[in-house]
């Protein structure tokens, strides 16, 4: 019987299967309508710098909920000194990233980094000296002070394009500012053509960049990425994210002085409003966003970027593109929400179908497991025990393929005692095959005895002989049958019996026939005289078999070997001659 407990469990989850379909469909109603940000999905964008405009587009999409309506509830972290953000990706402290056209250098060192949408279309990135010094072209930064920041793998390549080499500078750790560069203790710094010639602007002086641009290296700017495992266990993630981010670019573009306010009022005011308005602006030129969409990637344009590499020996050759770019997989349309929806409603309800009937089982298998583990340790005493059986029995146990050879599968221990070969040195026929023991005139009756016993479905028993290893006739006694799960349409097959040396019998009984054979020859020269014999009580005559009455001599003699010598009885002789004896 079911405990209380069993039927009391089993109640409450049929309830919940019930329950469970109102639970789902008011779920999925919370789901769209974005009610309860316990159910966001929490993620961490990780910026390549500080807070201010360069990073407006993210600062939109929190502030407007489009990350909050994609089912997002974004953290944005500021870059940390000492770490780049690709590791940070990579190892999963952050979900998402930003970083420039080096991210194809990282992926072509085994960096599992895929780009998701270049925000720029065009790097700010370049070389800002004051129009006070000498410097009017690039070449004549060779032996000046170059301050040079993190992710300026494109700076490299613009020097490197136009003959220069790192060792041709004197390389200063970059301040991130421009003071000094406006003092005189740099030469030239690397630069954001949003941020730092603003500084120059606010005091009124001249300046010069040399960008990238002019020896024809125009790469991606500021591009969103995320790794392969975001990408391959998280499509869902990674679509909303960057659906949501173009969403909040747009707005950011359309609405700047919003995001300036935001930014001042909610993130930073490391830069004041003028120098955020200015950034603004620049940006705008940056994104592009008039000649194609926000986030918009080339994979021809990423081509082109590896082979400029390449050309200045920054890359390999012919690096593969396949997976560093991002395709997104499927289309957010609503008819298909819903279909997967009711579909995951579904497979839940199967689920939980599912677990009923295994708790539902659940209890019946304790118990059979406990049996089972009884039975198990009973099965292993047995076999122990049949094994010690066998290997004592005077006969060998065997499992043999029926063919030419008898091939053994099996044989016990009594196998030395009876052919004189080990069981491993005839099993598998290593040394031996069985059907070399058989006298040659036994084997067709033995393969007829058995195949017809297995094609009938019964047990075999038969007697043979065999000559062992050393040449010693014996005498068998073999029963067995077709092993159990072999069929008779199997081309193998397998037999399975025991085969007792039934020599010393054999002898017994040849022993016992010789004595039987001589008791009925003996029996054959001896006449027996028994049953009922018919004698007259008068003549004491005896009746033969043919009716006649005979003396008792004349039957006797008749019906037995026995001689007769006449005398006469003692009391014959009295009344035959009564004066001899008186």
């Amino acid at each position: 019987m079911k405990s209380a407990g069993y039927r009391l469990f089993l109640a409450r989850f049929r309830a919940l299967f019930f329950l469970l379909p109102v639970f789902l469909a008011a779920t999925i109603v919370l789901a769209d309508s974005g009610s309860s940000d316990s159910h966001l999905d929490k993620v961490v964008l990780r910026l390549k710098w500080l807070h201010q405009f360069q990073f407006a587009g993210y600062y939109a999409a929190i502030e407007q909920g489009f990350y909050r309506d994609a089912g997002l509830e974004v953290e944005i972290v500021e870059d940390t000194p000492g770490e780049e953000s690709v590791k940070t990706v990579v190892s999963g402290r952050a979900h998402f990233g930003i970083g420039g056209a080096e991210l194809l250098l990282h992926r072509s060192r085994g960096e599992p980094v895929v780009v998701l949408a270049a925000i720029y279309q065009h790097s700010p990135l370049a070389f800002l000296v004051p129009a006070t010094n000498d410097i009017t072209n690039i070449h004549q930064l060779a032996g000046r002070r170059v301050m040079l920041e993190k992710h300026s793998a494109e700076l490299l390549a613009y020097l490197r394009a136009e003959g220069l080499k790192m060792d041709d500078l004197e390389i200063l750790p970059h301040t991130y500012g421009v003071n000094e560069l406006i003092e005189g203790k740099a030469d030239a710094i690397s630069a954001y053509l949003s941020d730092e010639p603003f500084n120059f602007v606010m005091r009124n002086l001249e300046y010069r960049v040399f960008t990238p641009q002019s020896s024809g290296i125009d790469f991606y700017g500021d591009v969103l990425f995320t790794s392969e495992d975001q990408v391959r266990n998280y499509p869902e993630r990674v679509a909303a994210f960057v659906a949501a981010t173009k969403k909040g670019w747009q707005y950011a573009m359309d609405n700047p002085q919003e995001i300036i306010e935001l930014i001042l009022s909610r993130y930073s005011q490391r830069h004041s409003r003028e120098h955020l308005q200015f950034e603004a602006e620049k940006s705008k030129a940056l994104i592009g966003r008039e000649v194609v969409e926000i986030g918009y990637m080339n994979p021809g344009r990423w081509r082109h970027i590896a082979e400029k590499y390449h050309e200045l020996a920054m890359l390999p050759a012919d690096i593969s593109l396949e997976g560093f770019i991002y395709t997104p997989e499927t289309v957010d349309n609503l008819f298909w929400r819903r279909v997967l929806q009711l579909g995951e409603l579904v497979i839940a309800l199967l689920l939980l179908w599912f677990v009923i009937r295994l708790i539902r089982a659940h209890f019946n298998l304790e118990d059979l497991y406990r049996k089972n583990r009884i039975a198990s340790r009973r099965l292993k005493k047995n076999r122990r025990q049949i094994a010690m059986l066998l290997g004592s029995m005077p006969g060998m146990a065997y499992k043999c393929e029926i063919g030419d050879k008898w091939t053994m599968k099996y044989a016990s221990r009594g196998c030395k005692e009876l052919t004189g070969y080990l069981p491993e040195e005839l099993v598998n026929n290593v040394k031996a095959d069985y059907a070399d023991f058989i006298v040659p005139g036994d084997l067709a009756r033995i393969r007829q005895v058995v195949m017809q016993a297995i094609e009938a479905g019964k047990p075999y028993n038969l007697t043979y002989r065999i000559v062992d290893a050393a040449g010693q006739q014996k005498w068998v006694w073999d029963q067995g049958q077709l092993s159990s799960g072999r069929k008779k349409r199997n081309k193998t097959r397998i037999v399975e019996g025991f085969i007792s040396d039934i020599s010393e019998a054999k002898k017994l009984e040849a022993e016992n026939q010789r004595a039987i054979a001589d008791l009925q020859q003996a029996l054959g020269e001896i006449k027996v005289l028994r049953g009922i014999i018919p004698i007259c009580s008068s003549c004491k005559k005896i009746r033969d078999d043919k009716g006649l009455w005979n003396q008792v001599e004349q039957y006797l003699k008749d019906h037995t070997d026995s001689e007769f010598s006449h005398s006469i009885c003692p009391e014959c002789a009295a009344k035959m001659y009564p004066r001899q004896n008186g």
